[in-house]
């Protein structure tokens, strides 16, 4: 099996004192048997339930969806989330390898018990002065800003191109179906290729973004988060809410309500000054 991790980064310094207050939770859901989802906030890793926290000067926040196709996807989730606290963020280059040397000791791991675990990783991390934004797989990382989302990295899910070449025959509905399943980027499996690629187009410095400013929300999140909860109810949480806890007691509810068909993982990163 051949690995393609893609990561896509933005970078922002800041000069002015921020603090942020930051609330997540990840939810096994009502049809998965295992809770294959993992969180980690500021160092604390969360396998289910919410977790809250305010007033941090520095974040470092990241969502792991384990992928459901290996042998073991909560395992490969927990190994890359204990495995990135330690990394250098100050030093973004030095943080690149030692993710490359993070999947390699877990394809390493796969090979010692003949296993193909893997898992998405999506991120934020706020060093006191900078953000560094980044995903691999179909984890996602948004801007909330107006009542409105944006998208600040880019879903690797294989194309339905390829998938039409793999599988000659099948319909285009399911082309279209299998490929919005199959993602391309991720850690773990049990063949060694990585690879970064920096998307400048989705920089947070781009005048459409211009940056993350007081009242800005992060989200990052695992793909299932809107499989069970749509776009809209998500925004409307947030004016309803007036704490982050409440939005994600709120949303795991209405995940449950709307039959939660993956496991569900969200974390959400307020800035204030």
């Amino acid at each position: 099996m051949c690995i393609s991790l893609l990561y896509f980064y933005a970078k922002q310094s800041v000069t002015e004192a921020a603090y942020m207050n930051i609330a997540g939770f990840t939810y096994k859901g009502t049809q998965r048997l295992t809770q294959q989802d993992a969180i980690l906030i500021n160092g604390q890793l969360l396998i289910e339930g919410n977790l809250e926290q305010t007033g941090q000067t520095t974040v470092s926040c990241f969502v792991a969806d384990g992928v459901a196709s290996s042998t073991d996807g909560a395992f490969a989730a927990q190994f890359v989330l204990n495995a990135v606290q330690s990394l250098q963020w100050e030093d973004w280059d030095k943080a690149m390898q030692q993710l490359r040397e993070v999947n390699t000791r877990l394809i390493n791991e796969n090979h010692t018990k003949a296993g193909d675990t893997a898992t998405t990783l999506a991120g934020c991390v706020f060093t006191g002065t900078e953000w560094l934004i980044f995903s691999a797989g179909d984890s996602e990382v948004y801007l909330i800003r107006n009542n409105k989302l944006m998208p600040l990295v880019r879903s690797h899910n294989e194309s339905p191109h390829i998938i039409g070449k793999r599988y000659p025959g099948l319909s285009a509905e399911k082309i279209h179906e299998i490929a919005s399943n199959t993602i391309s980027s991720y850690f773990g499996g049990t063949a060694p290729m990585l690879k970064f690629d920096v998307d400048w187009k989705r920089r947070l410095a781009l005048p459409a973004i211009n940056g993350i400013q007081n009242e800005d929300k992060l989200l990052i999140c695992s793909d299932g988060l809107f499989k069970s909860v749509s776009q809209t109810s998500l925004l409307n949480t947030l004016q309803i809410q007036a704490r982050l806890e409440g939005v994600c007691d709120k949303l795991r509810r209405l995940s449950e309500l709307n039959g939660a068909p993956d496991n569900v993982s969200a974390v959400f990163v307020e800035m204030t000054r």
